[in-house]
């Protein structure tokens, strides 16, 4: 995963997975250096209260979440939260939770 700097929300365009993200341009990438925090933006389609996500990133989050040290904030619409997304078989083996949800 490559990190940029958003200066605006205008700077940002679809991905194939029809997440808005940065236009990757050298300029505006950071390079993390030892000791720097950073927060990781985890999208989903919806998210429970003890982080876990259903999302359509094929695994991708959950792997860079694997090797993240830093927080990781879900964001989400209230409507969209459930209570338990484990009752609902919805997690699997690899998955890994958020550390807190935002919602509206």
């Amino acid at each position: 995963m490559r990190w940029f700097r958003v200066a605006s929300l205008d700077n940002l365009q679809k991905s194939t997975f029809g997440v808005e993200e940065p236009l990757a341009d050298d300029a505006s990438e950071q390079l993390l250096s030892t000791g720097e925090r950073m927060v990781a933006i985890v999208p989903g389609f919806t998210f429970d209260g003890n982080g876990y996500r259903l999302g359509y990133g094929g695994g991708f989050y959950d792997t860079f979440l694997a090797d993240f040290d830093g927080p990781s904030l879900g964001l989400c619409r209230s409507a969209m939260r459930v209570e338990s997304l484990p009752e609902l078989g919805a997690v699997g083996e690899y998955d890994l939770p958020v550390t807190a949800v935002v919602t509206d």
